[in-house]
């Protein structure tokens, strides 16, 4: 994949993890709460067998425990 489909898979809003800064704007909270936010659920997702990345969380997940949506 080069760089241009990289952008315009991020435009399109089809990436699957969530970084801190875009928490923040779903959530409409702080960086700060955003990264604890991020590690709470990553650490519910390690539980449960799943790989996690710091600092990123799955887009899938965080609407799921924050909204109900699948």
């Amino acid at each position: 994949m080069n760089d241009k489909d990289i952008g315009l898979r991020l435009k399109s809003g089809s990436n699957r993890l969530l970084t801190a800064s875009e928490v923040a704007d779903i959530l409409e909270c702080s960086e700060g709460m955003a990264y604890k936010v991020i590690r709470e659920l990553n650490e519910e997702l390690r539980a449960q067998g799943y790989y996690t990345l710091r600092g990123k969380v799955s887009r899938k997940y965080l609407n799921e425990r924050f909204f109900g949506e699948m």
